[in-house]
């Protein structure tokens, strides 16, 4: 295939996918799983840890950008129609009119979702900063995720991730 076709099948493929499902597809499911448990056995079960963890599986079921996950709050936990829990995304950036959607959570993150609850005790923001002397702060802000994953990654034998999404390294996206 000469240089112009290629050109036509790659124009082709960013007009008719959106960014995560390109990003999505240069990883096989066993692989996206591998590392997600790789960062999660980073995470232990202090409050930071369950915070991570909390991140890490919200990111990874969701896939939802940064803000976006930031955005989410313990309102947002509901049951979708067919009984399963679920999160509700209000507003996206693909959804600037607010009309919101559904986002279907596994029974694993709902019950991770509600022991943090219990440790921070309040409604409000999910995803909440923690100083050192182990006090929350209201929300995490979107540009602090990049530098929870550094740290998650750190004893992991391969580059950064990609900032854009949840659980796809960097590397792996340029092949």
């Amino acid at each position: 295939m000469g240089f112009k076709g290629r050109q036509r099948e790659v124009g082709a493929l960013y007009n008719c996918t959106s960014a995560r499902a390109r990003l999505r597809a240069k990883i096989s499911a066993k692989e996206s799983t591998m590392l997600l448990n790789q960062l999660l056995a980073n995470c232990d079960n202090s409050t930071r840890g369950i915070r991570n963890q909390v991140l890490l599986r919200s990111g990874y079921e969701t896939m939802r950008r940064q803000s976006e996950l930031c955005a989410f709050k313990f309102e947002n936990i509901c049951q979708a129609p067919n009984g399963k829990p679920a999160v509700r995304l209000n507003f996206s950036k693909t959804d600037q009119f607010g009309t919101g959607k559904l986002l279907p959570i596994s029974q694993d993150l709902f019950d991770l979702l509600e022991k943090w609850r219990s440790m921070i005790s309040d409604e409000g923001y999910i995803l909440r900063p923690i100083n050192k002397y182990g006090h929350f702060g209201n929300n995490l802000h979107p540009a602090s995720i990049s530098t929870l994953f550094k740290a998650l990654q750190k004893d992991l034998e391969w580059t950064p991730m990609n900032n854009h999404s949840a659980v796809i390294p960097l590397e792996w996206v340029q092949q």
